[in-house]
């Protein structure tokens, strides 16, 4: 069966052509969201401190191997 044709998926005929993503910005959208107690900018902040902290940890583990392949191409 054919990913157009099929009724199980509701994305099938989904097209993001239709949407502008270069638009797109999550802060100003959430921005105009009021709710009480929330603020957007904090969260955006630590998001990006999780973000940082995620690239951080990345780098030492790509580091950690690159060191283990150099060792091991030593040894060979």
């Amino acid at each position: 069966m054919s990913e157009q044709n099929n009724p199980f998926n509701p994305f099938a005929n989904f097209d993001l052509g239709k949407f502008d993503l270069g638009q797109f910005d999550i802060s100003k959208m959430m921005g105009n969201l009021q709710v009480p107690g929330f603020d957007v900018n904090a969260l955006m902040a630590t998001q990006r401190k999780n973000l940082e902290a995620l690239n951080a940890a990345n780098k030492k583990a790509v580091e950690s191997i690159q060191a283990i392949a150099k060792r091991q191409a030593e040894i060979l």
